[in-house]
């Protein structure tokens, strides 16, 4: 249910709130700005006051979903330097990166130190930037940071200060400039392109504003479950600041809305009437944050048709929730070194695929090689590139990325050269033997098959 946004909190549940609440900084990497006292909260004209209380106080009443999802990526997604010292992360680090940017182009030069850095963007999982005291981001030919191979590679290399306007989906309460609705800069940077309550993706920024949920302690005072936020909400006078934000408005990339496209995503301009959009790719491989696309499954070739999912999938599946506990870590296991996935945050044994798949346990396949595989193995292979890449063996090699594709649809009667739209710009919403199997039959081994006639083998 939709939270009663509009109305105010007493000046004594104010006051009482912002004393329960402090002003901790927490630790292992938490941001002190996740602590803001309520009496700074903005005053949206007509709307009453709009009150964020932070992650921190969630954690008063949720205090193990807190601990959870403090070891997943969102919180971490942008991080404020505080007193120029490297910002730290539950499982990864960046250790020694900094002092490796080389070929800078912003203005300022590379960082030499974490004093002449405002603010890190990610830094957990995959890869991490810079930006630099002036909040614009460090762009050039080596100002990357990769975490899987510890390389470092090219960002924007062309662009010199370049400004960051990605809050949307880095920060918790964005609102993007506009010189008539938000003429305000995060602390007061040229290069920030607009202002947030939190670093990274907070509690309220899935649950929208907890003010008044935590004066209430009212479950109909906070979503729940966030439906995507309207465009006339996005071009109202608050910006639609603390409206809950759904997977899908940042889980996408052809799917964008923001302040500098006028809230019309391509995807909008190309006839898709919906949120989210064609499957975008680049070098041989999808980009990275498009899982709604990839689960929403549109045809570049016939984008005003949307989904090509089956009304059950819609229905029944069609849920980030159906295979993830958004609260938990999936890329890392707590104990385990490395990124090596099936965290306690996704469901990806074949036992989980079975609940709705009863009848195609690896296990009894007709193939015996194949009774050891997991059903990831195939119907989500590393298609997707965030950071780095690389070419399988064999004579016919295969690109390789670093993220798992949300496709799961595998059609073998197409070849694969039919995986991308001739441009390379898009993927078509099923996956080939190339990203299916090729992997593996790589044409090195004596069982490696050519056949790719599905009708020809019964895989289950």
């Amino acid at each position: 249910m939709t939270p009663r946004l509009g109305a105010p909190l007493s000046l004594l549940a104010a006051f009482l709130l912002l004393f329960s609440l402090g002003c901790s900084t927490g630790g292992g990497g938490d941001d002190p700005t996740l602590s803001v006292a309520v009496s700074r909260q903005p005053t949206i004209p007509g709307q009453g006051t709009r009150v964020f209380v932070s992650a921190e106080a969630c954690q008063n009443c949720h205090g193990a979903i807190y601990a959870d999802f403090r070891q997943t990526g969102h919180p971490y997604k942008l991080n404020k330097v505080v007193n120029g010292q490297m910002p730290t992360y539950p499982y990864s680090s960046i250790a020694g990166a900094l002092e490796r940017i080389t070929g800078a182009v912003n203005s300022l030069g590379a960082p030499q130190s974490y004093a002449d850095v405002s603010y890190v963007i990610g830094g957990f999982g995959w890869k991490a930037r810079w930006m630099d005291r002036n909040g614009f981001i460090v762009t050039g030919t080596g100002v990357q940071y990769n975490l899987d191979d510890g390389s470092m590679s090219a960002y924007n290399a062309a662009q010199v200060d370049k400004k960051y306007d990605c809050g949307e989906c880095h920060t918790t309460g964005w609102r993007p400039f506009d010189a008539a609705l938000n003429p305000n800069r995060q602390d007061n940077l040229p290069g920030m392109e607009g202002t947030f309550h939190s670093t990274g993706v907070q509690c309220e920024a899935c649950h929208g504003l907890g003010g008044i949920h935590v004066a209430t302690m009212n479950k109909a005072d906070i979503v729940r479950k966030a439906t995507p936020r309207t465009k006339a909400e996005l071009e109202a006078a608050d910006q639609a600041y603390g409206r809950a934000i759904a997977c899908s408005e940042c889980h996408t990339r052809d799917g964008e809305r923001n302040h500098a496209n006028g809230y019309v995503s391509p995807a909008n301009a190309a006839g898709f009437a919906g949120v989210g959009g064609r499957i975008m790719a680049a070098g041989g491989l999808i980009q990275h944050h498009e899982q709604f696309d990839e689960l929403l499954a549109i045809d570049p070739d016939n984008t005003a048709a949307g989904s090509t999912r089956m009304a059950s999938f819609q229905t029944a599946k069609f849920t980030c929730t159906a295979c993830h506990d958004q609260h938990k870590v999936t890329i890392y296991k707590p104990g385990t070194p490395g990124r090596v996935g099936g965290g306690p945050g996704v469901k990806s044994s074949n036992a989980d695929c079975m609940t709705c798949h009863p009848n195609n346990d690896p296990a009894q396949s007709k193939h015996p090689a194949m009774a050891h595989l997991n059903c990831i193995d195939c119907h989500m292979p590393k298609m997707v590139k965030s950071a780095t890449s690389r070419k399988s063996g064999g004579a016919v090699p295969v690109n390789i990325g670093d993220i798992k594709t949300h496709i799961f649809r595998i059609n073998l009667s197409k070849t694969d050269a039919s995986q991308f739209t001739a441009d390379g710009k898009f993927a078509y919403p099923y996956l080939t033997a190339q990203f299916a199997c090729h992997q593996c039959h790589d044409g090195t081994r004596a069982h490696d098959r050519t056949d790719r006639n599905e009708s020809g083998f019964d895989f289950h």
